[in-house]
């Protein structure tokens, strides 16, 4: 899944992070959170891996 790798790297740089408003992290938040629930074929580590991602966005948007 080269997306992952690609948006893993680009999500846990804070450098790049600083580059998103809170409007373009609270739409990936959502994205992410849309795509567990209506994607009943995700495996374990997919899913520990989008709960990380929203994790992060919290954490970087002041809400955790």
């Amino acid at each position: 899944m080269w997306y992952v790798y690609h948006y893993n790297m680009c999500i846990l740089n804070n450098h790049i992070m600083r580059q998103f408003d809170n409007y373009e992290l609270t739409t990936l938040d959502y994205t992410l959170k849309y795509y567990l629930e209506h994607n009943e074929n995700l495996d374990d580590e997919d899913i520990e891996w989008c709960n990380l991602v929203r994790k992060k966005i919290d954490t970087i948007m002041g809400i955790a």
